[in-house]
């Protein structure tokens, strides 16, 4: 009687810690998860909200610039006269070796096109305003346009040709309503500058694009993507795939690779079973040597009845 208390006694107690430890193990995945995942969540607003603030003080600064090179004797000298064509292009060639982000500039007037000695065969002014956003630029009383177009590109940069079907992200600033000047951007300093996330924790082998509101993608040879994305929502985590807006008129599409943040989620909760195991392990043995002593003061019972 004593031994079958002591074997149900047992089991008993076998069941309640293996549904204690089965229970605390579930909600212990499902409070980690959530962590991570608002962890995740939290590292990711934090660095867009970074690269959107880098970003729009870069444009500043390009405009800055821009709006002061309007102001040069000799870019008004030539919107006038038509005149020093060539220290005007001396002078772009000089602003664009100032930043690493630019790769062009282009003055559009009613004389010739001038530009840096980088670009080759730009494209005329009347071609850019075919683009709607650039047309309503021109005939609105805004002074800085950020463009974000593929089509009616420069053919090269560089001496490299520039595929048109990449995309490419350009300033228009207006001077006066007597012409415009334009600052091409590089996608790769943009790519690997400023909307880089690969340093930081949960972002390895993250993809980034900027995206206009019409599904218009800024690609690179460092950075292209192929994804639908006609139901995504700004500013929410799709999946693995987020859109985050960077101006007015443009996002950020970002997909991330969750292999990280899965893996450091899978080593603690196997981390967390073991421990659980060899727990079970533990009191296993335990309870192996009080039935030793069990059986024994069972035996010891039943000799006191027997000589009763």
């Amino acid at each position: 009687m004593f031994k079958e208390f002591a074997k149900k006694l047992n089991k008993n107690v076998y069941i309640a810690v293996t549904g204690f430890l089965l229970i605390i193990s579930i909600v212990f995945s499902i409070f980690y998860i959530n962590f991570v995942s608002n962890e995740y969540k939290n590292d990711i607003q934090d660095n867009l909200t970074l690269a959107k603030s880098i970003f729009t003080t870069q444009i500043n600064k390009i405009e800055l610039a821009l709006s002061y090179l309007s102001t040069t004797t000799l870019i008004n000298d030539y919107l006038e006269n038509n005149n020093n064509s060539t220290n005007v292009v001396n002078l772009l060639e000089n602003f664009k070796n100032n930043t690493e982000i630019i790769i062009g500039v282009t003055l559009y007037s009613n004389n010739s096109p001038l530009s840096n000695y980088s670009i080759s065969e730009k494209p005329l002014f009347t071609d850019l305003l075919k683009i709607s956003e650039i047309d309503d630029f021109t005939k609105s009383d805004k002074t800085l346009l950020l463009n974000l177009r593929t089509e009616y590109i420069s053919s090269a940069y560089f001496n490299n040709p520039y595929k048109a079907e990449d995309g490419l992200l350009s300033i228009f600033y207006k001077i006066n309503n007597k012409g415009y000047l334009v600052a091409d951007l590089s996608t790769v300093f943009l790519y690997k500058s400023i909307f880089n996330f690969n340093s930081f924790n949960y972002f390895k082998n993250s993809t980034t694009n900027i995206r206009t509101h019409n599904l218009t993608l800024l690609n690179s040879e460092i950075n292209k993507i192929s994804l639908n994305i006609d139901n995504l929502t700004p500013n929410k985590l799709n999946n693995n795939t987020i859109l985050f807006n960077i101006t007015e008129d443009l996002y950020l599409l970002i997909t991330f690779d969750f292999s990280l943040v899965l893996s450091i989620t899978l080593f603690f909760l196997i981390l967390f079973f073991i421990n659980a195991l060899f727990f079970l392990i533990i009191l296993f043995i335990y309870h192996k040597i009080k039935k030793i002593d069990l059986d024994k003061m069972s035996e010891l019972y039943l000799n006191m009845q027997k000589d009763y």
